[in-house]
C-alpha cells in the first residue's frame, strides 16, 4: 500500500487531513518471476496503475468539538457514551459549522460519510448496534430515498433558513428601494437642497418658536427626514426623536410628515373609521394600561 496526499479546494486546519488511498500496486506475473537475467533481456518496469481509489478525510472529532465553548464537557459525554439530547444538538451544530467552513454549504456525501464514521470510530460508545453504527449521524441517499441523519438534517435546515433570509432580504430591499424612490421624488419637488435641509434640521434642534417657522421648516425637511429614517433601520425611536425633536414636541408634525409622504393614504383612517373603530377598540381593551397612550 502507498498513499498520495492531495489538497482540498478549501484551506485545511490541523484537525482534518485529506488523502487518496491507493490499492496494491500490480505485481509481476508468475511466468516472469524467476527468469534468469542473463537468459532474458531486462524489461522496463511496469507502470504502477492503481486498482482502486477511495476518498478519505481524517477528522479529529475531539479537537473540532473541544475548540468550541463548552466543548470539553461534550467530549467527556461522548467518551462515556452518555450524550444528552441537548449536547448532541450542540455537537451537530459544531459539525455543521465546521463542514460549511471547510467545504461550503453543500459538502459531498463522501465528506459527510467520513465525518459520521470518524465520530463512531473515535467515540466507540456512540456506535449503534444496527448497520455499521454511524447511520444515525449520516446515511447516504439510495434510489428514491434522500440522505438522512443528524448531520444531513442540520445542513438541510441551515440551507433552507439561509434561502428564506435571502428572499426576505431581497423583498425588503426592493420595498425599501421603492419607498426611497418615492421619497426622493417628493424631495426634489420641495426645491430644497441637501445643504439647506441640513441647516433647517440644525435650526429645528435648538429652536421652538416662532411656531409658524417651525412648521414651515418641518414641512421642507420632511423628505430628507424620511430618507434618514428609512436608511437607518438600526436607529431606535429615541435616537430619531433626539435628531428630530419636533416630531413629538410640536403637535401635528407626525401627521404632517405622513400627509406629505403618502398623500393618497393620509385620510384613509378618517374615511374608514366607521368600519375599523370597533376592531381597534376591541384590540385596545385587551391590552394592559392602554389608556396611558391616549
Amino acid at each position: 500500500m502507498y498513499m498520495l496526499t492531495s489538497l482540498c479546494s478549501q484551506p485545511l486546519t490541523g484537525n482534518v487531513s485529506t488523502s487518496l488511498v491507493v490499492g496494491d500496486e500490480l505485481q509481476p506475473s508468475a511466468e516472469n518471476s524467476f527468469i534468469d537475467n542473463e537468459e532474458q533481456p531486462a524489461t522496463p518496469p511496469r507502470s504502477r496503475t492503481p486498482q482502486s481509489k477511495k476518498f478519505k478525510i481524517d477528522f479529529n472529532i475531539k479537537e473540532i468539538i473541544a475548540a468550541q465553548t463548552g466543548g470539553d464537557e461534550i467530549v467527556h459525554q461522548m467518551e462515556t457514551g452518555l450524550l444528552p439530547h441537548r449536547s448532541r444538538l450542540q455537537a451537530v451544530r459544531i459539525f455543521e459549522s465546521h463542514l460549511m467552513e471547510m467545504f461550503g454549504d453543500r459538502p459531498s456525501s463522501d465528506v459527510k460519510l467520513c465525518l459520521a464514521k470518524a465520530i463512531v470510530d473515535q467515540f466507540p460508545l456512540l456506535r449503534d448496534e444496527d448497520g455499521e453504527g454511524y447511520e444515525a449521524w449520516f446515511t447516504s441517499s439510495r434510489g428514491k430515498h434522500c440522505a438522512t441523519g443528524y448531520i444531513e438534517e442540520r445542513l438541510r435546515n441551515v440551507r433552507k433558513r439561509c434561502k428564506n433570509r435571502a428572499v426576505l432580504a431581497k423583498a425588503k430591499e426592493a420595498s425599501s428601494s421603492s419607498l426611497l424612490s418615492t421619497v426622493t421624488l417628493n424631495y426634489t419637488t420641495t426645491e430644497v437642497t441637501h445643504e439647506e435641509a441640513e441647516s433647517m434640521t440644525t435650526w429645528l434642534k435648538y429652536n421652538k418658536e416662532p411656531l409658524a417657522q417651525v412648521k414651515e421648516f418641518m414641512e421642507k425637511t420632511a423628505a430628507s427626514r424620511a430618507v434618514y429614517v428609512r436608511s437607518h433601520p438600526e436607529e431606535t425611536v429615541a435616537t430619531i426623536v433626539d435628531e428630530y425633536p419636533h416630531l413629538l414636541a410640536t403637535p401635528g408634525m407626525i401627521e404632517q410628515d405622513f400627509r406629505l409622504m403618502l398623500p393618497e393614504a393620509a385620510d384613509a383612517l378618517f374615511l374608514k373609521w366607521g368600519q375599523m373603530s370597533d376592531g381597534i377598540f376591541e384590540y385596545a381593551n385587551k391590552q394592559n394600561n392602554w389608556q396611558q397612550y391616549e
